[in-house]
């Protein structure tokens, strides 16, 4: 069994996903590598191969509301806590929003050096 089908292998032999140890319900793909997770779990899921029932990793969220640019730059931004991006940030976004022709353009790269610079801070 290939370790990136062993969701499509288990749907194709069983029909359907495991059933739910908790509530008892269908147990839906969480991706291709066998693991299932059910919505009554909250963040735990179910490893077809191992048998083995396991908790998703959590990202940690830190609240950044009330910090400078300068102090948000320190925390990923997946991690940042229903926080607007950066102005660095949001310059770059708003030039890949454009399309990829704008990734040729010197005005683009001085963007990325900005948020690079922005990050080193």
């Amino acid at each position: 069994m290939s370790y990136w089908d062993r969701t499509d292998r288990y749907m194709n032999h069983h029909g359907r996903g495991p059933t739910c140890p908790s509530c008892g319900k269908e147990m839906f793909p969480q991706d291709d590598h066998g693991r299932f997770i059910c919505s009554c779990s909250l963040g735990r899921s179910f490893d077809v191969v191992t048998g083995e029932h396991t908790r998703s990793p959590k990202i940690p969220q830190v609240d950044v509301s009330g910090m400078s640019d300068k102090e948000k730059a320190k925390i990923s931004p997946i991690s940042r806590f229903n926080s607007a991006p950066t102005a660095a940030e949001a310059k770059v976004l708003s030039m890949l929003l454009r399309g990829p022709d704008v990734m040729d353009s010197p005005e683009y790269v001085k963007a990325c050096k900005a948020l690079e610079d922005e990050r080193k801070r």
